[in-house]
Protein backbone atom coordinates (compact mmCIF):
# COMPACT_ATOMS: atom_id res chain seq x y z
CA UNK A 1 0.00 0.00 0.00
CA UNK A 2 1.19 2.99 -1.05
CA UNK A 3 0.38 7.03 0.37
CA UNK A 4 -2.44 8.33 -0.66
CA UNK A 5 -4.04 11.65 -0.36
CA UNK A 6 -7.42 13.18 -1.02
CA UNK A 7 -9.10 14.43 -4.01
CA UNK A 8 -9.08 18.20 -1.87
CA UNK A 9 -5.20 18.10 -0.96
CA UNK A 10 -2.66 20.85 -1.80
CA UNK A 11 -0.28 20.88 -4.26
CA UNK A 12 2.06 20.53 -1.49
CA UNK A 13 0.50 17.54 -0.56
CA UNK A 14 1.09 15.80 -4.17
CA UNK A 15 4.45 16.85 -4.58
CA UNK A 16 5.54 15.12 -0.80
CA UNK A 17 3.49 11.89 -1.72
CA UNK A 18 5.31 11.74 -4.98
CA UNK A 19 8.81 12.48 -3.25
CA UNK A 20 7.76 10.01 -0.86
CA UNK A 21 7.54 7.37 -3.48
CA UNK A 22 10.68 8.39 -5.37
CA UNK A 23 12.46 7.79 -2.22
CA UNK A 24 11.47 4.29 -1.81
CA UNK A 25 12.19 3.76 -5.58
CA UNK A 26 15.78 5.07 -4.61
CA UNK A 27 15.72 2.48 -1.97
CA UNK A 28 14.88 -0.65 -4.22
CA UNK A 29 17.63 0.48 -6.40
CA UNK A 30 20.26 0.91 -4.18
CA UNK A 31 19.28 -2.70 -3.02
CA UNK A 32 19.48 -4.06 -6.71
CA UNK A 33 22.76 -2.80 -7.01
CA UNK A 34 23.81 -4.53 -3.93
CA UNK A 35 22.28 -7.91 -4.72
CA UNK A 36 21.73 -8.42 -8.05
CA UNK A 37 22.44 -11.85 -8.10
CA UNK A 38 20.23 -12.76 -5.41
CA UNK A 39 17.61 -10.47 -7.25
CA UNK A 40 14.70 -13.28 -7.12
CA UNK A 41 15.34 -14.10 -3.54
CA UNK A 42 16.27 -10.75 -1.29
CA UNK A 43 14.79 -7.88 -3.72
CA UNK A 44 11.05 -9.10 -4.32
CA UNK A 45 9.68 -8.29 -0.57
CA UNK A 46 6.28 -9.79 -1.70
CA UNK A 47 7.72 -13.62 -2.09
CA UNK A 48 6.95 -15.99 0.56
CA UNK A 49 9.62 -18.93 -0.40
CA UNK A 50 12.50 -19.26 -2.07
CA UNK A 51 14.06 -20.70 -4.98
CA UNK A 52 15.00 -24.52 -3.28
CA UNK A 53 17.42 -24.86 -6.39
CA UNK A 54 20.11 -22.45 -5.27
CA UNK A 55 22.94 -23.33 -2.44
CA UNK A 56 21.63 -23.95 0.69
CA UNK A 57 23.92 -23.50 3.95
CA UNK A 58 23.57 -24.78 7.15
CA UNK A 59 25.11 -22.11 10.17
CA UNK A 60 27.67 -24.06 11.66
CA UNK A 61 29.03 -24.94 8.59
CA UNK A 62 29.48 -21.29 7.24
CA UNK A 63 30.84 -20.14 10.59
CA UNK A 64 33.53 -22.66 10.85
CA UNK A 65 34.72 -21.78 6.94
CA UNK A 66 34.58 -18.00 8.16
CA UNK A 67 36.14 -18.15 11.81
CA UNK A 68 37.73 -21.35 11.88
CA UNK A 69 39.56 -22.68 8.86
CA UNK A 70 43.38 -20.63 9.64
CA UNK A 71 45.05 -23.68 10.24
CA UNK A 72 44.38 -25.60 6.61
CA UNK A 73 46.16 -22.33 5.14
CA UNK A 74 50.29 -21.88 4.95
CA UNK A 75 50.79 -19.36 7.60
CA UNK A 76 53.89 -18.45 5.15
CA UNK A 77 51.37 -16.89 3.01
CA UNK A 78 50.59 -14.14 5.72
CA UNK A 79 53.94 -12.75 5.74
CA UNK A 80 52.78 -10.24 2.54
CA UNK A 81 49.63 -9.64 4.54
CA UNK A 82 51.24 -7.32 7.06
CA UNK A 83 53.13 -4.18 6.46
CA UNK A 84 55.57 -2.44 8.88
CA UNK A 85 54.76 1.16 8.78
CA UNK A 86 57.79 2.60 11.19
CA UNK A 87 58.10 1.98 14.80
CA UNK A 88 57.59 4.28 18.23
CA UNK A 89 60.30 3.89 20.92
CA UNK A 90 59.50 2.63 24.29
CA UNK A 91 60.38 3.97 27.70
CA UNK A 92 63.59 1.66 27.81
CA UNK A 93 64.88 3.06 24.24
CA UNK A 94 64.20 -0.02 22.26
CA UNK A 95 62.22 0.47 19.36
CA UNK A 96 58.55 -0.95 18.67
CA UNK A 97 57.42 -2.06 15.30
CA UNK A 98 53.89 -0.64 13.39
CA UNK A 99 52.40 -3.19 11.45
CA UNK A 100 49.21 -2.89 9.59
CA UNK A 101 47.42 -6.52 9.92
CA UNK A 102 45.51 -7.47 6.96
CA UNK A 103 42.38 -9.86 7.14
CA UNK A 104 44.60 -13.48 6.62
CA UNK A 105 46.56 -11.91 9.78
CA UNK A 106 43.88 -10.93 12.16
CA UNK A 107 42.31 -14.30 11.32
CA UNK A 108 45.40 -15.93 13.06
CA UNK A 109 44.61 -13.83 15.95
CA UNK A 110 41.18 -14.22 16.54
CA UNK A 111 39.52 -17.25 18.45
CA UNK A 112 36.14 -18.08 18.21
CA UNK A 113 35.75 -19.10 21.09
CA UNK A 114 36.28 -15.59 22.46
CA UNK A 115 34.34 -13.53 19.78
CA UNK A 116 30.86 -11.83 21.02
CA UNK A 117 29.83 -10.73 17.79
CA UNK A 118 29.55 -12.47 14.47
CA UNK A 119 27.93 -11.53 11.21
CA UNK A 120 26.90 -14.29 8.94
CA UNK A 121 24.54 -12.09 6.87
CA UNK A 122 23.56 -13.01 3.04
CA UNK A 123 25.55 -17.10 3.32
CA UNK A 124 22.56 -18.67 2.36
CA UNK A 125 22.06 -20.32 5.74
CA UNK A 126 18.37 -22.47 6.50
CA UNK A 127 19.24 -23.93 9.41
CA UNK A 128 22.00 -24.96 12.36
CA UNK A 129 23.20 -28.24 11.07
CA UNK A 130 26.40 -30.46 12.36
CA UNK A 131 30.07 -30.59 11.58
CA UNK A 132 32.47 -33.54 12.07
CA UNK A 133 33.65 -34.03 15.79
CA UNK A 134 29.89 -33.17 17.44
CA UNK A 135 31.27 -29.82 18.12
CA UNK A 136 27.65 -27.68 18.94
CA UNK A 137 27.15 -23.89 18.59
CA UNK A 138 27.62 -23.71 22.05
CA UNK A 139 31.28 -25.11 22.00
CA UNK A 140 32.23 -23.29 19.04
CA UNK A 141 30.93 -20.02 20.01
CA UNK A 142 30.35 -19.98 24.11
CA UNK A 143 30.53 -15.76 24.37
CA UNK A 144 28.59 -15.39 21.71
CA UNK A 145 26.26 -11.93 22.86
CA UNK A 146 25.36 -10.76 19.25
CA UNK A 147 24.04 -12.65 15.95
CA UNK A 148 23.66 -10.93 12.64
CA UNK A 149 21.80 -13.63 10.47
CA UNK A 150 20.00 -10.92 8.07
CA UNK A 151 19.29 -11.48 4.65
CA UNK A 152 19.44 -16.27 4.58
CA UNK A 153 17.13 -18.75 3.76
CA UNK A 154 15.79 -19.57 7.24
CA UNK A 155 11.86 -19.90 6.90
CA UNK A 156 11.02 -21.92 10.28
CA UNK A 157 11.07 -20.45 13.61
CA UNK A 158 11.83 -24.09 14.71
CA UNK A 159 15.35 -23.70 13.13
CA UNK A 160 15.71 -19.72 15.04
CA UNK A 161 14.50 -21.49 18.52
CA UNK A 162 17.33 -24.53 17.68
CA UNK A 163 20.36 -21.62 17.40
CA UNK A 164 19.11 -19.66 20.44
CA UNK A 165 19.15 -22.63 22.41
CA UNK A 166 23.02 -22.83 21.92
CA UNK A 167 23.24 -19.23 22.77
CA UNK A 168 22.73 -18.58 26.56
CA UNK A 169 24.67 -15.51 26.25
CA UNK A 170 23.13 -13.90 23.37
CA UNK A 171 22.05 -10.66 23.73
CA UNK A 172 20.64 -9.10 20.20
CA UNK A 173 19.29 -11.56 17.26
CA UNK A 174 19.08 -9.66 13.70
CA UNK A 175 16.58 -11.84 11.39
CA UNK A 176 15.79 -8.83 8.89
CA UNK A 177 14.84 -10.68 5.49
CA UNK A 178 14.53 -14.03 5.57
CA UNK A 179 10.72 -15.36 5.10
CA UNK A 180 9.46 -17.33 7.63
CA UNK A 181 6.44 -19.76 7.16
CA UNK A 182 2.52 -18.18 8.12
CA UNK A 183 2.47 -20.34 10.84
CA UNK A 184 4.92 -19.02 13.54
CA UNK A 185 3.64 -21.30 16.39
CA UNK A 186 6.11 -23.89 16.97
CA UNK A 187 5.22 -28.12 16.82
CA UNK A 188 8.01 -28.56 19.68
CA UNK A 189 7.04 -29.35 23.02
CA UNK A 190 8.83 -26.00 23.83
CA UNK A 191 6.98 -24.00 21.91
CA UNK A 192 6.64 -21.40 25.08
CA UNK A 193 10.88 -21.49 25.71
CA UNK A 194 11.54 -18.43 26.94
CA UNK A 195 14.90 -16.55 26.00
CA UNK A 196 15.31 -14.01 28.39
CA UNK A 197 18.75 -13.05 27.55
CA UNK A 198 17.46 -11.22 24.29
CA UNK A 199 17.15 -7.83 24.71
CA UNK A 200 17.71 -6.80 20.75
CA UNK A 201 14.80 -8.48 18.53
CA UNK A 202 15.81 -6.90 14.79
CA UNK A 203 12.72 -8.49 12.38
CA UNK A 204 12.95 -6.09 9.25
CA UNK A 205 11.62 -7.16 5.95
CA UNK A 206 10.59 -9.75 7.20
CA UNK A 207 6.49 -9.54 6.18
CA UNK A 208 5.74 -11.58 9.56
CA UNK A 209 2.39 -9.70 10.29
CA UNK A 210 1.85 -7.47 13.27
CA UNK A 211 0.03 -10.29 15.17
CA UNK A 212 2.75 -12.92 14.60
CA UNK A 213 5.68 -10.53 15.91
CA UNK A 214 3.28 -10.13 19.09
CA UNK A 215 2.87 -13.95 19.89
CA UNK A 216 6.36 -14.70 18.91
CA UNK A 217 7.84 -12.31 21.01
CA UNK A 218 5.32 -12.94 24.25
CA UNK A 219 6.43 -16.76 23.72
CA UNK A 220 10.12 -16.36 23.86
CA UNK A 221 11.50 -12.76 24.71
CA UNK A 222 9.40 -11.91 28.00
CA UNK A 223 12.29 -9.13 28.51
CA UNK A 224 12.94 -7.74 25.24
CA UNK A 225 13.96 -3.87 25.26
CA UNK A 226 14.07 -3.20 21.22
CA UNK A 227 12.39 -4.65 18.72
CA UNK A 228 13.22 -3.11 14.97
CA UNK A 229 10.05 -4.02 12.64
CA UNK A 230 11.27 -1.98 9.56
CA UNK A 231 9.71 -2.44 5.70
CA UNK A 232 7.11 -4.75 6.86
CA UNK A 233 4.67 -3.32 4.54
CA UNK A 234 2.16 -2.47 8.11
CA UNK A 235 -0.80 -0.60 7.79
CA UNK A 236 -2.85 1.09 10.09
CA UNK A 237 -5.69 -1.55 9.81
CA UNK A 238 -3.18 -4.35 11.06
CA UNK A 239 -1.85 -2.33 14.63
CA UNK A 240 -3.99 -3.78 17.51
CA UNK A 241 -3.06 -4.47 21.11
CA UNK A 242 -1.70 -7.52 21.64
CA UNK A 243 -3.32 -10.30 24.29
CA UNK A 244 -1.86 -12.00 26.59
CA UNK A 245 1.45 -9.73 25.78
CA UNK A 246 3.65 -10.79 28.84
CA UNK A 247 6.12 -8.88 30.25
CA UNK A 248 8.20 -7.37 27.38
CA UNK A 249 5.31 -4.40 27.35
CA UNK A 250 6.94 -3.35 30.32
CA UNK A 251 10.53 -3.87 29.45
CA UNK A 252 10.08 -2.53 25.71
CA UNK A 253 12.07 0.83 25.06
CA UNK A 254 13.06 1.04 21.29
CA UNK A 255 10.40 0.42 18.84
CA UNK A 256 11.52 1.15 15.19
CA UNK A 257 8.32 1.03 12.36
CA UNK A 258 10.15 2.66 10.05
CA UNK A 259 9.63 2.17 6.10
CA UNK A 260 5.99 1.09 6.61
CA UNK A 261 2.44 2.46 5.37
CA UNK A 262 1.43 4.10 8.90
CA UNK A 263 -1.18 7.20 7.99
CA UNK A 264 -2.83 7.57 11.27
CA UNK A 265 -0.92 9.14 14.46
CA UNK A 266 -4.21 8.55 16.84
CA UNK A 267 -4.16 4.53 15.66
CA UNK A 268 -0.68 3.93 16.86
CA UNK A 269 -1.62 6.09 20.14
CA UNK A 270 -4.43 3.71 20.56
CA UNK A 271 -2.48 0.62 19.99
CA UNK A 272 1.18 1.47 20.31
CA UNK A 273 1.28 3.71 22.82
CA UNK A 274 -1.39 1.77 25.13
CA UNK A 275 0.37 -1.35 25.45
CA UNK A 276 3.72 -0.01 25.92
CA UNK A 277 3.89 2.22 28.41
CA UNK A 278 7.95 2.76 29.26
CA UNK A 279 8.28 3.26 25.43
CA UNK A 280 11.53 5.89 25.08
CA UNK A 281 11.53 5.54 21.67
CA UNK A 282 9.67 5.76 18.94
CA UNK A 283 10.64 5.82 15.24
CA UNK A 284 8.38 6.17 12.19
CA UNK A 285 10.57 7.57 9.54
CA UNK A 286 9.52 6.96 5.93
CA UNK A 287 5.72 6.33 6.72
CA UNK A 288 2.49 8.31 5.61
CA UNK A 289 1.47 10.06 8.67
CA UNK A 290 0.01 13.74 8.05
CA UNK A 291 -1.13 14.98 11.33
CA UNK A 292 -0.20 14.39 15.15
CA UNK A 293 -3.56 16.27 16.18
CA UNK A 294 -6.11 14.08 18.08
CA UNK A 295 -9.34 14.11 17.15
CA UNK A 296 -12.02 15.27 19.52
CA UNK A 297 -9.18 17.19 21.34
CA UNK A 298 -8.86 14.60 23.98
CA UNK A 299 -6.54 14.53 26.38
CA UNK A 300 -3.02 12.64 25.46
CA UNK A 301 -2.01 9.78 27.90
CA UNK A 302 -0.01 7.68 25.66
CA UNK A 303 4.17 7.71 25.22
CA UNK A 304 4.31 10.00 28.67
CA UNK A 305 7.65 8.18 29.34
CA UNK A 306 8.89 8.99 25.25
CA UNK A 307 12.31 11.10 24.96
CA UNK A 308 12.94 10.41 21.55
CA UNK A 309 10.77 10.75 18.08
CA UNK A 310 11.60 10.32 14.69
CA UNK A 311 9.17 11.73 11.75
CA UNK A 312 11.78 11.98 9.25
CA UNK A 313 10.14 11.38 5.58
CA UNK A 314 6.61 11.45 6.31
CA UNK A 315 3.87 13.88 5.38
CA UNK A 316 3.54 15.98 7.86
CA UNK A 317 2.42 19.83 6.78
CA UNK A 318 1.04 22.02 9.67
CA UNK A 319 2.75 23.52 12.34
CA UNK A 320 -0.34 22.21 14.42
CA UNK A 321 1.37 18.75 14.47
CA UNK A 322 4.43 20.18 16.24
CA UNK A 323 2.32 21.75 18.87
CA UNK A 324 0.94 18.14 19.52
CA UNK A 325 4.68 17.31 20.75
CA UNK A 326 4.04 18.98 23.82
CA UNK A 327 1.50 16.47 25.27
CA UNK A 328 4.66 14.39 25.95
CA UNK A 329 6.45 16.03 29.08
CA UNK A 330 9.58 13.85 28.10
CA UNK A 331 10.00 14.09 24.71
CA UNK A 332 13.57 16.26 24.31
CA UNK A 333 14.62 14.51 21.12
CA UNK A 334 12.89 15.07 18.01
CA UNK A 335 14.10 13.98 14.00
CA UNK A 336 11.77 15.67 11.58
CA UNK A 337 13.41 16.22 8.12
CA UNK A 338 11.93 15.69 4.29
CA UNK A 339 8.01 16.82 5.56
CA UNK A 340 5.81 19.27 3.18
CA UNK A 341 5.73 21.42 6.01
CA UNK A 342 9.52 22.40 5.67
CA UNK A 343 10.02 21.63 2.36
CA UNK A 344 10.13 25.38 1.47
CA UNK A 345 12.04 26.64 4.28
CA UNK A 346 15.67 27.46 5.29
CA UNK A 347 17.22 25.09 8.02
CA UNK A 348 18.04 27.72 10.27
CA UNK A 349 14.14 29.22 10.02
CA UNK A 350 12.93 24.99 10.12
CA UNK A 351 15.08 24.71 13.40
CA UNK A 352 14.16 28.28 14.83
CA UNK A 353 10.33 27.53 14.75
CA UNK A 354 10.54 24.07 16.47
CA UNK A 355 12.39 24.73 19.01
CA UNK A 356 10.25 27.94 19.49
CA UNK A 357 7.14 25.89 19.34
CA UNK A 358 7.97 22.84 21.57
CA UNK A 359 8.90 23.04 25.44
CA UNK A 360 11.69 20.56 26.09
CA UNK A 361 13.37 19.78 22.68
CA UNK A 362 17.07 19.83 23.44
CA UNK A 363 18.23 17.88 20.52
CA UNK A 364 16.72 18.45 17.26
CA UNK A 365 17.97 16.68 14.13
CA UNK A 366 20.94 15.12 15.89
CA UNK A 367 21.98 18.20 17.01
CA UNK A 368 21.91 19.81 20.12
CA UNK A 369 19.89 22.90 21.09
CA UNK A 370 22.25 25.17 23.89
CA UNK A 371 20.07 27.50 26.68
CA UNK A 372 21.30 30.64 24.68
CA UNK A 373 19.88 29.37 21.20
CA UNK A 374 16.40 28.07 22.62
CA UNK A 375 16.25 32.13 24.25
CA UNK A 376 17.14 33.53 20.92
CA UNK A 377 14.32 31.08 19.37
CA UNK A 378 11.78 31.71 21.77
CA UNK A 379 12.24 35.12 22.02
CA UNK A 380 12.21 36.18 17.84
CA UNK A 381 9.08 33.52 17.71
CA UNK A 382 7.29 35.90 20.13
CA UNK A 383 7.79 38.70 18.65
CA UNK A 384 6.37 37.30 15.64
CA UNK A 385 3.01 36.51 17.42
CA UNK A 386 3.17 39.92 18.87
CA UNK A 387 3.59 41.88 15.65
CA UNK A 388 0.55 39.66 13.98
CA UNK A 389 -1.26 40.76 16.93
CA UNK A 390 -0.49 44.49 16.30
CA UNK A 391 -1.10 44.60 12.93
CA UNK A 392 -4.59 42.84 13.85
CA UNK A 393 -5.74 45.56 16.28
CA UNK A 394 -9.06 45.00 18.23
CA UNK A 395 -10.45 42.49 16.02
CA UNK A 396 -11.33 40.23 18.49
CA UNK A 397 -12.32 37.10 15.90
CA UNK A 398 -9.02 37.62 14.45
CA UNK A 399 -7.13 37.63 17.49
CA UNK A 400 -8.50 34.06 18.95
CA UNK A 401 -7.41 32.54 15.25
CA UNK A 402 -4.03 34.14 16.01
CA UNK A 403 -3.74 32.71 19.75
CA UNK A 404 -5.25 29.51 18.78
CA UNK A 405 -2.38 28.92 16.43
CA UNK A 406 0.27 29.44 18.65
CA UNK A 407 -0.62 27.66 21.66
CA UNK A 408 2.72 28.94 23.54
CA UNK A 409 1.57 32.58 23.53
CA UNK A 410 1.11 32.58 26.96
CA UNK A 411 3.52 30.65 28.32
CA UNK A 412 6.33 32.97 26.07
CA UNK A 413 5.08 35.91 27.70
CA UNK A 414 5.19 34.73 31.48
CA UNK A 415 9.30 33.69 30.68
CA UNK A 416 9.74 37.27 28.46
CA UNK A 417 7.21 39.78 30.26
CA UNK A 418 9.71 42.64 28.99
CA UNK A 419 9.25 42.19 25.18
CA UNK A 420 6.09 44.34 24.10
CA UNK A 421 4.40 45.41 20.75
CA UNK A 422 2.48 48.38 20.12
CA UNK A 423 0.09 48.92 17.30
CA UNK A 424 2.77 50.49 15.17
CA UNK A 425 4.64 47.34 14.94
CA UNK A 426 7.53 49.33 17.36
CA UNK A 427 9.31 47.94 20.23
CA UNK A 428 7.29 49.88 23.71
CA UNK A 429 9.46 51.75 25.64
CA UNK A 430 9.48 53.95 28.32
CA UNK A 431 8.88 57.25 26.00
CA UNK A 432 5.86 57.86 24.98
CA UNK A 433 6.70 59.90 21.81
CA UNK A 434 9.13 59.03 18.87
CA UNK A 435 11.69 61.22 20.31
CA UNK A 436 15.66 61.30 19.04
CA UNK A 437 16.49 58.99 22.36
CA UNK A 438 13.96 56.82 21.04
CA UNK A 439 14.64 56.78 17.99
CA UNK A 440 18.08 55.92 19.03
CA UNK A 441 17.36 53.18 21.53
CA UNK A 442 15.85 51.46 17.79
CA UNK A 443 18.78 51.69 16.16
CA UNK A 444 20.90 48.42 15.91
CA UNK A 445 24.20 48.02 14.57
CA UNK A 446 24.80 45.26 12.15
CA UNK A 447 27.32 43.41 9.78
CA UNK A 448 26.35 43.42 6.07
CA UNK A 449 28.69 40.96 4.36
CA UNK A 450 28.38 40.58 0.25
CA UNK A 451 28.71 36.74 -0.22
CA UNK A 452 27.08 37.45 -4.01
CA UNK A 453 29.47 36.96 -7.01
CA UNK A 454 28.82 40.65 -7.88
CA UNK A 455 30.59 42.23 -4.61
CA UNK A 456 32.86 39.34 -3.03
CA UNK A 457 35.60 41.72 -3.75
CA UNK A 458 34.15 44.54 -1.68
CA UNK A 459 33.97 44.46 2.42
CA UNK A 460 31.94 43.86 4.79
CA UNK A 461 30.23 46.86 6.20
CA UNK A 462 28.92 47.57 9.78
CA UNK A 463 25.73 49.70 9.62
CA UNK A 464 23.59 50.91 12.34
CA UNK A 465 19.72 50.36 10.80
CA UNK A 466 16.64 51.12 13.04
CA UNK A 467 14.48 48.16 13.58
CA UNK A 468 11.42 49.32 12.02
CA UNK A 469 13.07 49.45 8.73
CA UNK A 470 11.65 47.16 5.93
CA UNK A 471 13.06 44.05 4.34
CA UNK A 472 12.55 45.89 0.95
CA UNK A 473 14.13 49.44 2.32
CA UNK A 474 17.27 47.05 3.67
CA UNK A 475 17.28 45.52 -0.08
CA UNK A 476 17.78 49.60 -1.72
CA UNK A 477 20.18 50.22 1.05
CA UNK A 478 22.16 47.00 -0.33
CA UNK A 479 22.26 47.76 -4.11
CA UNK A 480 23.73 51.15 -3.53
CA UNK A 481 26.31 50.31 -0.86
CA UNK A 482 27.10 47.02 -2.97
CA UNK A 483 25.92 47.13 -6.48
CA UNK A 484 23.75 43.50 -6.11
CA UNK A 485 20.18 44.58 -7.70
CA UNK A 486 17.00 44.01 -5.67
CA UNK A 487 15.31 41.30 -7.43
CA UNK A 488 18.24 39.39 -7.42
CA UNK A 489 19.00 39.88 -3.51
CA UNK A 490 18.57 36.65 -0.99
CA UNK A 491 18.87 38.31 2.40
CA UNK A 492 19.55 36.26 5.57
CA UNK A 493 21.31 36.97 8.97
CA UNK A 494 22.68 35.32 11.99
CA UNK A 495 22.94 36.28 15.63
CA UNK A 496 25.79 35.21 16.22
CA UNK A 497 28.55 33.36 14.49
CA UNK A 498 27.09 30.17 15.85
CA UNK A 499 23.66 30.55 14.96
CA UNK A 500 21.78 29.18 11.69
CA UNK A 501 21.03 31.78 9.27
CA UNK A 502 17.40 33.15 9.14
CA UNK A 503 15.77 33.76 5.71
CA UNK A 504 14.46 37.30 5.41
CA UNK A 505 11.94 36.14 3.18
CA UNK A 506 9.40 38.98 3.31
CA UNK A 507 9.87 42.38 2.04
CA UNK A 508 6.65 44.29 3.97
CA UNK A 509 8.24 43.01 7.57
CA UNK A 510 10.17 44.69 9.79
CA UNK A 511 13.89 43.31 10.33
CA UNK A 512 12.33 43.39 13.70
CA UNK A 513 9.83 40.62 12.89
CA UNK A 514 12.57 38.14 12.44
CA UNK A 515 14.41 38.95 15.86
CA UNK A 516 17.57 40.84 13.98
CA UNK A 517 19.68 42.12 17.37
CA UNK A 518 22.36 44.69 17.56
CA UNK A 519 25.43 42.87 16.13
CA UNK A 520 23.99 40.56 13.91
CA UNK A 521 25.65 39.63 10.87
CA UNK A 522 23.48 40.16 7.39
CA UNK A 523 24.34 37.71 4.89
CA UNK A 524 23.79 38.95 1.32
CA UNK A 525 23.76 36.31 -1.35
CA UNK A 526 21.78 36.56 -5.25
CA UNK A 527 19.50 33.91 -6.77
CA UNK A 528 21.67 33.02 -9.67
Amino acid sequence: MECSTSSGDSSGRVYAVLRHRMGRLGLWLERWERDNDDWRTSCILQATTFDKTSVQNSLLQKLQERYCHEEQEDPRAYSTDVVVAGEVGTTLGSGKPIEFIGAKKLRTQQTLENLEKISLSGCQISELGSVEGGKGLRTLAPKLTELDLSRNLFSTWDDILAILRELPLLETLILSGNRFALQVQSDNQDEDEDFGNVKVLVLNQTLLRWDQVGKLVTRHFSKLEQLHLVGNEYVDDQLSVFQSSGGWVETLAVLDLSLNHFVSWEKLLRTVGKMFKNLNQLILNGNCIVTLVVENDRPVTEFQKLTTLSLSENLVDSWTSIDELNAFPLLTALRFSDNPLTTQMSLGEVRMLVIARTDHISVFNASRVREKERTEAEQLYLKRILHKLAVIGDDENERKRVLAAHPRHMRLRELYSEISIDQTGSTTGSESTASPRKLASSLISVSIIPMSMQATSLEPLVKKIPQQMKVSQLKLLIETKFGVEVPRQVLSFCADSRSMPVLLDDDSADVSYYGMQDGSELLVNDNK
